[in-house]
């Protein structure tokens, strides 16, 4: 953080040198000011964060500059300085917004007690700003992988809507990522230096929920000792986003949907409303009209959250984006783990493709860091016999190189149907054959018949009246 710059403001020379004396011997840097007008400009022209402003100034009251100063920065540190007697001006500075103020004659350590608290208030704010900064970076748009026209609509999507304040619902399976697009909204908005506060709707026990959101007043209930904000007042300002909305109790939505409409709260206990100014952003992997036909979603509210819906599909309907992400996600991982990178061998990446990934992007995740941390740190590649989803799968070692080796010719639907059935009718029954085509047993036989395939059965002995001559081609039963 660059070197705290402080503006001294006060007609008073020897007054004001002596402070300045005071603020450079902490290590700061005094710029000096004898008038309102003269300290007014240097706020305005100066990156300075705490400002010692007397409340008597020649040409206009220290709580105009106050007033001044907040609407230039709202994040500086207004020290005000009074006389005796003028506790009233004092007390009204702070309802202003000054961050203290100290009264004449300065007591034997005060100024620079006040002083150094502005300090540390500085440097907590410079910090914050950094940290939102970062967390901003890593949730641009750039962090959304995916090459897919899907992934790239979705782009578009949260572009559009990051620009405004409509209530956004997110669906899509578990694991598709329904939390980083709901964050990518948020950093990309003009509330992304304001709060973003994640709720978990089905993680919350239901006796606690309406507490949790709304915030208590002490004597509100049994063990309510004190007043507690709710989730809704501490996203006021920012984003609000309800994850598995659809496990919201039903005993509930009526005060969330009145939340909502009505912009404001009250708390359990309390006697006032509380205004609210938020973004509201829900997730789901649930249908929420087949929820509200089954009666356990209030319609109106469905219909209040559903203004402007991102859809995201399931990897397996975007096979296209899982090469990026798996290159994404195993980089990632080898940094967080402080592990030599590895490059993933072609056959490896060929059946990290080709797998249905009913997890999506988290089932990715999980295998890719179990695949790591047993991989042998001698090895160059990433092989797949290191990917312990296959084990899980069972999938033989001669299927896996068949659709290896397959991959890499251009086959025909029927020439890929055809080579599978002479690669394994040794190996399985013509059900399992069947089943792994996703054909019934029927249509099997008919495109063995039609390419001359058709297994002949064996017929046992039998009288000598009956023609044996004949062998039989028809579906095994």
């Amino acid at each position: 953080m660059p070197e705290n710059s402080i503006i001294i403001i006060n007609p008073d020379s020897e007054s004001r040198d002596q402070i300045a004396k005071t603020v450079a011997g902490l290590g700061h840097k005094p710029m000096n000011a004898g008038s309102g007008k003269e300290g007014l400009q240097l706020i305005l022209d100066e990156e300075a964060q705490i400002v010692l402003c007397d409340l008597n100034l020649p040409d206009t009251a220290g709580l105009n500059i106050l007033q001044e100063s907040l609407k230039a920065n709202p994040d500086i540190a207004f020290i005000l300085i009074t006389s005796e007697g003028t506790l009233d001006s004092a007390l009204q500075a702070r309802r202003l917004g000054a961050y203290d103020y100290l009264a004449r004659p300065f007591q034997p350590g005060e100024l620079e007690n006040a002083v150094q608290r502005a300090s540390e208030r500085t440097k907590l704010l410079y910090e914050n700003r950094l940290l939102k900064e970062e967390i901003g970076l890593r949730y641009d748009f750039s962090r959304i992988i995916g090459k897919s026209r899907p992934i790239q609509e979705i782009i578009s999507l949260i572009k559009k809507v990051s620009l405004t304040k409509s209530t956004v619902l997110i669906t899509g399976e578990s694991g598709t990522g329904k939390e980083l697009v709901a964050k990518a909204i948020h950093y990309n908005s003009r509330r992304a230096s304001k709060p973003l506060v994640v709720v978990n709707c089905g993680a919350i026990p239901e006796n606690l929920l309406e507490s949790e959101m709304f915030g208590y007043r002490k004597g509100a209930f049994t063990g309510a000792t004190g007043n507690r904000r709710g989730l809704f007042e501490e996203s006021n300002g920012g984003t609000l986003f309800l994850d598995e909305i659809g496990e919201l109790p039903l005993q509930l939505q009526p005060k969330i949907l009145r939340a909502i409409q009505e912009e404001e709260i009250r708390p359990l206990g309390g006697n006032e409303s509380i205004k609210l100014d938020l973004r509201i952003i829900v997730a789901t992997n649930k249908n929420l009209e087949e929820e509200v036909a089954a009666g356990r979603f209030r319609e109106e509210l469905y219909y209040r959250l559903n203004v402007f819906n991102i859809h995201i599909p399931p990897l397996r309907e975007r096979p296209d984006d899982i090469e990026p992400l798996v290159h994404h996600i195993w980089r990632n991982l080898c940094q967080q783990n402080n592990r030599t990178f590895r490059e993933i061998s072609p056959n490896a990446m060929v059946m990290l493709k080709n797998f249905p990934w009913p997890g999506n992007v988290r089932e990715i995740e999980n295998a890719l860091e179990q695949s790591l941390l047993l991989l042998d740190e001698r090895k160059i590649f990433l092989e797949e016999e290191d990917l312990p989803l296959f084990l899980e799968q069972r999938i033989s070692e001669r299927k896996r190189r068949f659709i290896r080796d397959s991959l890499g010719h251009a086959l025909s639907l029927d020439e890929y149907t055809k080579v599978f059935i002479q690669t394994f009718e040794k190996d399985y029954p013509d059900t399992e054959i069947a089943r792994m085509l996703g054909i019934n047993p029927k249509t099997l036989w008919e495109k063995r018949k039609k390419w001359g395939l058709v297994k002949k059965r064996k017929v046992r002995s039998a009288p000598a009246t009956q023609d044996q001559s004949q062998p039989v081609d028809s579906p095994e039963a």
